[in-house]
């Protein structure tokens, strides 16, 4: 019974500190790639999404690969570098 009251205990104060929680705050952390040190001639431009989206790119009816800064364009796979420049 004791173990019970404990464990309510608890989750009541779980409860209570997620209650009053704000938003979550993320913060980019790069942990590969080379490092940002331009005396020795290696830049981070990050960061980047690591994702991949799926959609038609160029309005062709063929689904387009978009990832970072990059597309491919299907059926070939033709890649497309730095899309976004300009946008």
């Amino acid at each position: 019974m004791r173990t019970f009251r404990y464990f309510l205990l608890g989750l009541l104060i779980v409860t209570a500190v997620n209650l009053q929680a704000g938003e979550p705050i993320f913060i980019p952390v790069k942990i590969d790639g080379p490092v940002h040190d331009p005396a020795n001639h290696t830049y981070w431009f990050g960061p980047f999404c690591e994702c991949a989206s799926v959609l038609d790119v160029d309005g062709d009816g063929d689904l387009d690969i978009a990832s970072g800064r990059n597309w491919y364009e299907a059926p070939e796979w033709i890649k497309h570098a730095n899309y976004r420049d300009g946008a």
